[in-house]
Order: C-alpha cells, then sequence, then structure tokens
C-alpha cells in the first residue's frame, strides 16, 4: 500500500512539473479547428537573416495579402500569394546568387549581400539583370566616374556629373562618351553633327537675311533671303546663287 501510495504522488507531482509539451514529439493527429484561437506563424516585421526548408513566417510590416512568407531554400525566404487570375511571379531574397529552381517568368529574386537582381531566364536558369558597384542602392544619375570594370561581356552606364555627360564603360576598360546636346543657336548654326569619338559640334548651315534684300554677291552665296509683306501681299523667299554665264542674282523659291 505504502509504494502504491508513494507512486500516485510521484505521477501527481511530475505532472504538475510539466507545464510544456512537445507537439512534435508528445502528440498525434493535433486538431486546432475547435480551438477558440489559433497563430501557427511566427510573426515579425522583418524577415529573419536565416531560416531551414519549410520555415513559415508572418511579416507585419507587410502590406495586406504579401505578408506570409515561406523557406524554400536554405536562407531564402519566397512570399506566398496569387489572385487566380494568372502565373504569379515569386519575389525570393537570399545572400548570394540564387541557387533554388525557377519557372520562366514567373521568379525573380534579390541578392541582398550584392545588391543584384535576377530573373528566370529558363527553366531553372537564372539570369542577372541588375548589377551594382556593390556599394549601395543602384543609381543611373550623380555618378562622377564609372566605378567597377563590368563582367566579360557586359557594359557599364553611368552619368558622369563632373563632364554632365553620359558615358559607358565596356569589360576592358574602354570608356565612350554619349552624344552630348551642344547649343548651335548663334551665328547661323542650325545644325548639328556627330564627331567619331560621340561629341557633337555646330556645323554651319546657311545665312538667313531678314528684311531688305542687299546686292547678291559671291560674298552672299548660298544666303537666303526673306522678305515679310504687309496685309494682303504675299511674303517671299529667295536665295543668293549664280546662274550658267556666272551672274549673281537672288532667286525667287515663293
Amino acid at each position: 500500500m505504502k509504494t502504491f501510495i508513494c507512486e500516485v504522488i510521484c505521477l501527481a507531482a511530475a505532472l504538475l512539473g510539466q507545464t510544456k509539451i512537445d507537439l512534435r514529439t508528445q502528440s498525434k493527429n493535433v486538431d486546432f479547428s475547435q480551438a477558440p484561437s489559433s497563430i501557427p506563424w511566427v510573426l515579425g516585421a522583418a524577415l529573419p537573416a536565416n531560416c531551414v526548408v519549410g520555415q513559415a513566417f508572418f511579416n507585419t510590416s507587410a502590406i495586406a495579402g504579401a505578408n506570409v512568407f515561406v523557406c524554400t531554400f536554405t536562407n531564402q525566404w519566397t512570399i506566398i500569394g496569387g489572385n487566380g487570375n494568372g502565373p504569379v511571379v515569386t519575389f525570393t531574397t537570399g545572400n548570394g546568387p540564387p541557387q533554388s529552381n525557377c519557372a520562366v517568368g514567373q521568379n525573380l529574386y534579390v541578392d541582398v549581400v550584392n545588391l543584384d537582381l535576377w530573373f528566370c531566364e529558363g527553366t531553372n536558369t537564372w539570369k542577372k539583370s541588375l548589377t551594382t558597384t556593390n556599394i549601395g542602392p543602384f543609381l543611373l544619375t550623380g555618378q562622377n566616374g564609372p566605378g567597377l570594370t563590368p563582367a566579360l561581356g557586359n557594359t557599364s552606364l553611368f552619368f558622369n556629373a563632373t563632364a554632365k555627360v553620359g558615358q559607358t564603360l565596356d569589360d576592358a576598360g574602354g570608356l565612350s562618351t554619349m552624344v552630348r546636346p551642344t547649343d548651335c543657336s548663334g551665328g547661323n548654326q542650325l545644325m548639328q553633327k556627330i564627331n567619331a569619338d560621340g561629341t557633337v559640334a555646330c556645323a554651319n548651315g546657311p545665312t538667313i537675311i531678314v528684311g531688305p534684300q542687299p546686292a547678291c554677291t559671291v560674298a552672299l552665296r548660298g544666303t537666303i533671303s526673306e522678305t515679310f509683306s504687309v496685309a494682303g501681299q504675299k511674303d517671299t523667299i529667295a536665295v543668293c546663287l549664280k546662274d550658267a554665264t556666272d551672274v549673281f542674282a537672288w532667286r525667287t523659291l515663293y
């Protein structure tokens, strides 16, 4: 009898001392359908840096409908969502280049270490679409120099804030300057020409005279004359040229 009483007391003490159970090893056929409330997610305002495959997370700072993430590859979170109207574009983040499988046109990946953007070019084939200088957010304008030489087969585009021109840098370190607009409004230089090095220069155009016509001489050869008439009379336009006998005169065009 004393032994039985001791066993009962010890069992009761053990039951009272156990305040938490391990659902993974101490439960079977867990059903929360009748529970007053249930929160099956880990909650937080930012995705954890690390995760294991199958882990789920509810991001409380994300917009409604884009809160649930699952770990589809070690340390890579994938957002879960969609509206049933077609393929869902899945955004995934991780440390370094993507390692998981992907479907064409349905997967985007951001490397949070190198700040690179990848998209799924072919089945399980990732392609880097945007590379930054690895020192901050990608900026197209305001940079004073080309920074790092791009990888083999790539060309970087940047805006040189010192020279006020757009420039490109190829994988061999070759620097090229893009077309730079030039003000050619003065001195009758109404046209521009693009030089072999990509720069723009003003090109001499025809001289235009507005008002009374001076004498047409070899000095004014090619000059255009515009005369604006009063109401009831037409305007005229003429050009100073010579004929077959080498006589210079104003040739009326209109």
